[in-house]
């Protein structure tokens, strides 16, 4: 996938994007963690595609992604009355 990505224009990295950069209220790139010193790396866009640590990733942004870690397969549903909601993995 990384040869994919580069053909297509893509920078890859070797790092953990750690945070979202944001400034009046607008992305200006992703804070990789590395060895020192901190690396920022300047963007103007960001998909946020990290599994269960996306609500991290998205949480500067005020945006409560309804992730939660479960084994094999799971399914988010919303539900309108919250009182029928089922405390257990289906």
């Amino acid at each position: 996938m990384r040869y994919a990505y580069r053909c297509l224009g893509a920078d890859v990295f070797g790092a953990e994007a750690t945070g979202v950069l944001v400034d009046r209220n607008r992305v200006r790139g992703i804070r990789l963690s590395s060895e020192e010193p901190r690396v920022d790396l300047a963007t103007d866009a960001v998909v946020i595609a990290a599994g269960i640590n996306s609500s991290d990733l998205a949480a500067p942004f005020g945006t409560r992604l309804p992730f939660y870690p479960v084994k094999d397969y799971s399914i988010t549903l919303q539900m309108a009355d919250r009182a029928a909601l089922r405390r257990h993995a289906i």
